[in-house]
């Protein structure tokens, strides 16, 4: 059965073949002191075959080269390098074209080109189109966007194109970073890393039409983990809940179950939105509104950091020669961060386009598992806390679990958000939330 691509582990026959292509790219580092590799790295991948064959692919461009010997040649095959348009009207229209040489097969031997591909992606309602929804039956837009830049040359549809080419069929796959650690991104060498969700979920849902695959393993274990969600708090206006890890706050694309859905479900007569949200691998509190006015004056709160949150985590011990083995066990972590449209949901660090990002830590002292810390986030971009830990302007120590940019694997991201103070936006009472930390 062929792996889930957006999370698993490699198989071992995978990994093995995988460090033979690490060894090769090493020795092309070597050979090449002037290599794009030493200063950023890139993704590569292998994928094997039933019948032992064993391709290498490298995502995009390597040193201004789409076709390199003993590697797989790019998805649109041998089309000419798109011309740039005078003009954004042109430029778009060009594009268009360009998509559209992508001809992706799959496991069936049905042949889409990207544009058809990507043209069943529908934009998700953001919380103020949601709340207009329930009374005015909001729609959404039907304009449909052209597939994101670099779509269709990672790795995994470069490799599954060319053994559908062949006539061969995959077995197993492992993608991985090599060379130079980008700086504004979190990546470590010969780490592997799931394909992307943002450019290759759309792609692989069609070329793997016709394999076995494994089925998403996050989606089967949704409805059990709400099991598990307890309330911590509820009035009239507002409910928290403890949300466990594994569990979406909302919805994804695909419709998984998730903690807002469950919330509805036991509480159907009510209207309820999260007023914030934490990511599926972090456990603990999650504020909901019951009403629209609720909403948007504990957004408010938010917004000018009334709320004061503190969140528990396990972070993996640096190498004593590291410079975070003498980091001052209390400090401010400030690293600007903003989405990579590339590769969602992971977060770069960007000192031009980023937004502030602002954390208090405390390092709390030796943990079972690894270092015991404290997070007191003033701001509350998406993945800021595991970024702040992982990157090596910041604590350059990642939190235990974390397969966007860790390396120390664990059944869980040892990250839990343990309590949240604040006002009470219309009784002006003191509100403070706690749930136990689990580890």
């Amino acid at each position: 059965m062929f792996l889930y691509p957006h999370y698993y582990t490699p198989a071992p026959e995978a990994q093995q073949a995988a460090r033979r292509l690490m060894q090769y790219v090493r020795q092309y580092m070597d050979t090449h002191p002037d290599s794009e590799l030493h200063r950023r790295g890139k993704m590569f991948g292998v994928l094997l075959c039933t019948d032992g064959t064993v391709l290498w692919a490298f995502s995009a461009l390597l040193d201004g080269h789409d076709r390199l010997p003993g590697f797989v040649p790019p998805a649109y095959g041998d089309a000419a390098p798109m011309p740039v348009g005078h003009d954004a009207e042109e430029s778009r229209e060009l594009q268009r074209q360009w998509f559209a040489r992508y001809r992706l097969l799959n496991a069936r031997g049905e042949e889409r080109d990207l544009l058809s591909i990507f043209a069943d992606r529908k934009p998700l309602l953001t919380p103020e189109q949601y709340f207009s929804s329930q009374k005015h039956a909001v729609q959404q837009s039907d304009a449909q966007p052209l597939p994101p830049a670099g779509a269709g040359d990672c790795c995994a549809p470069k490799l599954l194109q060319e053994a559908y080419r062949r006539a061969l069929t995959p077995l197993s796959m492992a993608e991985f970073w090599m060379g130079a650690a980008p700086r504004d991104e979190v990546r470590f060498e010969g780490h592997f890393y799931p394909a992307c969700l943002s450019k290759c979920r759309p792609i692989l849902q069609h070329m793997l039409l016709g394999l076995d695959v494994q089925p998403d393993p996050l989606l089967a274990h949704d409805r059990h983990l709400a099991d598990d969600v307890r309330i911590l708090f509820e009035d009239s206006l507002l409910l928290a809940a403890d949300k466990p890890a594994g569990l979406l706050t909302v919805a994804g694309r695909d419709g998984q179950y998730n903690l807002t859905d469950h919330l509805r479900a036991i509480r159907p007569d009510t209207l309820l939105m999260p007023v914030h949200r934490l990511d599926m691998d972090t456990s603990g509190i999650v504020l909901f509104a019951k009403i629209e006015d609720a909403y948007r004056a504990m957004q408010q709160l938010f917004v000018s950091h009334r709320v004061e949150k503190v969140y528990r985590a396990v972070l993996q011990p640096p190498a004593s020669d590291s410079p975070a083995a003498a980091l001052p066990a209390q400090g401010l972590l400030s690293l600007p961060l903003r989405p990579d449209p590339t590769d969602r949901p992971r977060q770069l660090v960007d000192t031009i386009h980023g937004k502030r990002a602002v954390t208090r830590y405390t390092l709390d002292g030796p943990h079972p598992l690894g270092i015991a810390a404290t997070f007191r986030p003033e701001t509350g971009r998406t993945h800021q806390l595991r970024v702040h830990a992982a990157h090596p302007d910041g604590l350059a120590m990642p939190i235990i679990g974390d397969r966007l940019y860790g390396t120390c694997p664990a059944p869980r991201l040892m990250l839990h958000a343990a309590s949240l103070s604040f006002t009470h936006p219309f009784t002006l009472r003191p509100i403070r939330i706690e749930a136990p930390c689990p580890f």
